[in-house]
């Protein structure tokens, strides 16, 4: 029985010299091999992954939220692009120290994950949040929302919530408000 074409090509470079030219895709091939590299986000040793984050915290330390969240006095149905802290708070870690993903739950059992982006150096942000938070709320108009003002974000261990448990050290509860708050713009005198 006679060779096939894949056996014939086989045995053809199996025999081929050890000091044979290198051929143009051989050489594309190793210089691709060469610039494979980890990803930047997974380089950064202060970002704790949840079971990094559960040993750092033990059973005595807390989790820090940002007291930023608090001062927005944002609607959960508009986007937080709009927000005139919007660029800060992309820069702004969520929690002292800094994660990766974040659990954010609310009163009525809802919950959602905040995920850092692949690229941030600062794990999740308070921007990440805000987006999580809006991608639950952005189809609903205000009067269907109960409460909709985020009031603020506090941490809470996993035996402060009924299904949480496992997910214990990444979690925050959230907190709402009927009404957002008066802002108080001076005028300036011409």
């Amino acid at each position: 029985m006679a060779p096939s074409k894949k056996e014939k090509s086989q045995t053809v470079a199996a025999e081929a010299p050890v000091d044979a030219p290198v051929s143009p895709v051989d050489a594309k091939k190793d210089a691709t091999d060469a610039k494979k590299h980890r990803r930047g986000s997974s380089s950064v040793t202060d970002i704790l992954k949840p079971e990094e984050l559960k040993a750092f915290l033990g059973e005595e330390k807390d989790l820090i939220v940002a007291k930023e969240v608090a001062k927005l006095n944002w609607k959960m149905n508009t986007s937080p692009a709009t927000l005139e802290e919007a660029k800060a708070m992309k820069e702004l870690p969520i929690t002292t120290p800094k994660v990766r993903k974040l659990h954010i739950f609310f009163g009525t059992g809802i919950h959602v994950t905040a995920r850092a982006s692949p690229s941030s150096k600062t794990g999740v942000t308070v921007y990440d949040c805000l987006t999580a938070i809006h991608k639950l709320y952005k189809k609903k108009a205000d009067d269907e929302l109960e409460l909709p003002v985020l009031a603020d974000i506090e941490w809470g261990r996993g035996q402060d919530l009924k299904n949480a448990s496992e997910e214990w050290p990444a979690v925050v509860l959230v907190t709402q408000k009927k009404e957002q708050a008066p802002t108080n713009k001076k005028k300036t005198k011409q």
